[in-house]
């Protein structure tokens, strides 16, 4: 047979042969139902209404009968995650509804191909308190072609970007026993009981030891596959989407099982979390394993792993806490997350003058910025914050670091004429993070005076006039920051050449900076004590509102481009929706944390989503029983209504 190779218009082969050339494409499809049962014994057809034609059909009008409301969603193809579409199409007759992938919806995933090349991002900067105006609605516009797709038919939609969807884990009786040659060496030795596993154990024993190391290799997968994506809101790019490089992580796990334990536990109880309820006391024995292995481990505050468990124990306690199960029979610390802050201080102040790696330091960092988060939300006491402001422990230089990496540029090598915009953007990024820890001390510090106080007292006047004064001392230190550190001469006219030349980082860096500073002044706005939204002047009203704005308007464009793995974004939509004056706003913001629910590892944003709708209707009541909505102070409410929130988006 004469193979044609495909060259246009006409090959050799067909040439020779007198033959029509044929190059394109042909789509086959064949039913493999009966080889994937053979192949996998747990697989089956059987009362499945798509799949089995002696099922049982439930008509369209007995399905609506059981429920009377159908659902409050907008159309299938307006939808933009696989939870919602799950939703939709439940009130509908099996097949209503249709999921497409191509090849074209693999394309951007690292497993299918390289990185692609970065897209350039077009920012601005005005001078004064207006700092910076977001044009990410620009770069939106021209990569439309990332949303989905339109088929002509409103029920089936084609996916322009694949998302990972988490593992559901089927019951341990539906491993095979006999493919125990696949597991690593290690895991034979595994189970939850730390026996060690000999000869002399009965055969049984031996099949559930070699059953529960299958389980947990797939909760390692789990972890590789869709945890680790999705625990590093900034560092995604930079930690785990670097094809043919494995999760240093899940490297250091393979020998050091309290770390292996601790992947387990956080992979279960995101699971759990997820809707699978019954994994939730296999996660937290994982997650006593962790802690009474790693009691029996050498103890090097040094070593890189020590850093790595703690850190996953600490992002297990922190999704936890934010559940407020009511079980009896979940027995828990909710103040475990802070047991492990102290732990991770102390690791932080071992490594001062440590040479740190990308990843060790993105870890230090993020754990200032969760701790930051707690404080913000009214929990905790801040203790990594006043390490951090106390110099009792040295945070990573991203100056340093980065000038012994070259991390991968968004169009080769930086050519701009001023090489000091790698240093003056770490430098900026790292004053707006002194200003966010700064606030934190604050906002812990006049809470704790409010909840003494009294305003309607005769000293009530003194104590508004000293709040008052706090909170303009503070902005104004916020401010002179933002004048002295922010690389201005990035955002001139001929602003889009120079950002595009910025390595990927740096970039991310800038961006974030900008977030994060909105988000300061739009929190020392309106949530720094009980009513302080009563008590502004009409510039702080005005600067609430723009940089509300300004972090609604990066918040869409994350949307439009499909970035829902940006759960840091949660926390700035809160804040916005709460202090924005006028419902269009506080819809919006409701409507942008929905779309970015399951992207993060637990129901941490859409417990957010619903503490926010509880501020709003406690809004609505105070104001129809004569008062006003600016009485209402949301963290006080989401201590009433047993909603607190440690984390709002992880």
């Amino acid at each position: 047979m004469v193979k044609c190779d495909e060259t246009h218009p006409r090959c050799g082969p067909c040439t020779r042969l007198n033959k029509e050339c044929d190059w394109e494409f042909r789509w086959k499809f064949d039913d493999v139902t009966q080889n994937t049962q053979n192949k996998y014994s747990n697989v089956s057809t059987t009362g499945n209404a798509v799949w089995d034609p002696r099922a049982p059909r439930t008509s369209l009008g007995s399905r609506r009968s059981q429920s009377p409301s159908y659902d409050d969603l907008p159309s299938f193809s307006e939808l933009t995650n696989d939870e919602d579409r799950e939703r939709k199409a439940e009130s509908q007759m099996p097949g209503t509804f249709n999921v497409v992938v191509n090849p074209g919806s693999f394309a951007g995933l690292p497993e299918y191909g390289l990185l692609g090349t970065p897209r350039p991002r077009k920012t601005s900067i005005r001078s004064g308190r207006n700092s910076w105006d977001s044009h990410m609605s620009t770069e939106a516009s021209r990569n439309r072609a990332r949303t989905n797709l339109s088929s002509g038919d409103p029920n089936v939609v084609v996916l322009a970007k694949f998302e990972d969807a988490p593992l559901t884990l089927p019951s341990l009786a539906t491993f095979p026993v006999d493919r125990r040659t696949s597991l690593p060496e290690n895991l034979h030795s595994l189970n939850l009981t730390g026996s060690s596993r000999g000869s002399s154990l009965p055969s049984a024993r031996r099949n559930d030891s070699v059953t529960q190391g299958l389980r947990d290799e797939r909760l390692m997968v789990h972890y590789r596959g869709f945890i680790s994506k999705r625990i590093f809101p900034l560092g995604k790019n930079l930690l785990v989407d670097r094809p043919m490089q494995e999760d240093p992580i899940v490297a250091e796990a393979r020998d050091f099982p309290p770390l292996y334990h601790a992947i387990c536990a956080v992979s279960l109880l995101s699971l759990a979390l997820k809707g699978q309820q019954q994994l939730l006391t296999e996660a937290f024995q994982h997650y006593h394993q962790a802690i009474s292995s790693s009691l029996s481990s050498p103890s090097d505050l040094h070593s890189d792993r020590l850093l790595y468990l703690h850190f996953l124990l600490l992002i297990y306690d922190i999704s936890y806490a934010t559940q407020g199960s009511s079980n009896p029979q979940e027995v828990f610390n909710m103040n475990m997350w802070e047991h492990h802050i102290q732990h991770l201080i102390r690791i932080a102040q071992h490594r001062k003058g440590q040479s740190n790696g990308i990843l060790q330091a993105y870890l230090l960092w993020y754990v200032l910025y969760l701790d930051k988060q707690a404080c913000l939300s009214g929990n905790g006491n801040g203790d990594f914050v006043r390490a951090f402001l106390t110099n009792d422990l040295t945070m990573p230089d991203w100056n340093r670091i980065f000038s012994g990496f070259d991390i991968t540029q968004p169009t080769g090598v930086y050519r701009g004429e001023d090489t000091s915009a790698h240093r003056d953007v770490f430098e900026f990024a790292n004053q707006v993070c002194i200003q966010g820890a700064k606030l934190c001390q604050l906002s812990l510090k006049m809470r704790a005076e409010a909840a003494v106080q009294d305003i309607h007292g005769p000293q009530g006047s003194q104590i508004m006039a000293a709040r008052i004064q706090q909170v303009a001392q503070y902005q104004n230190e916020l401010y002179a920051a933002w004048h002295r550190y922010c690389p201005s001469y990035l955002f001139q006219p001929n602003a889009e050449y120079a950002t595009a030349q910025l390595p990927l980082m740096a970039r991310i860096f800038l961006d974030f900076a900008q977030l994060q500073f909105s988000t300061w002044v739009v929190y020392s706005n309106s949530s720094l004590y009980p009513s302080q939204p009563f008590h502004l002047t009409p510039t702080q009203r005005a600067e609430t509102r723009l940089h509300s704005l300004k972090i609604l308007s990066v918040a869409d464009s994350a949307v439009t481009l499909q970035n829902y793995d940006q759960h840091q974004l949660v926390f700035p939509i809160f804040v916005a929706g709460f202090a924005s004056p006028d419902m269009e706003t506080k819809s919006r913001a409701i409507a942008l944390m929905r779309v970015m629910e399951g992207t993060g590892i637990s129901r941490n944003a859409t417990r957010s989503r619903e503490l926010l709708g509880a501020v709003y209707e406690e809004m609505r009541v105070r104001e129809m029983s004569g008062g006003r909505a600016e009485e209402v102070d949301w963290i006080e409410v989401a201590r009433a209504k047993g909603m607190g929130v440690v984390n709002f988006g992880l």
